[in-house]
């Protein structure tokens, strides 16, 4: 049996970002960056469905906690801030 994997993610209120993300039970990461930074690309090769994450607010609080059920996938509205 695989161990229960954990993954932080830090939020910035202040990016506009958390509220959404918060809202709609997802993660951003990498939304004002290339793509291929090597954070993405470990985000889309390394987190897997079950894992669970913590969200950290900019101060070190803890936003929200939750569990990845999904595949890595590009929101347009939140990378263009639509």
């Amino acid at each position: 049996m695989e161990k229960t994997k954990y993954w932080r993610i830090i939020l910035d209120p202040e990016w506009c970002v958390w509220e959404t993300c918060r809202d709609k039970g997802i993660i951003a990461l990498g939304y004002t960056e290339n793509p291929d930074d090597i954070s993405v690309r470990k985000f889309k090769d390394e987190m897997k469905q079950n894992h669970k994450v913590i969200a950290y607010l900019k101060d070190w609080r803890i936003g929200a906690l939750g569990t990845i059920i999904g595949s890595y996938s590009i929101d347009e509205v939140i990378l263009h801030g639509q």
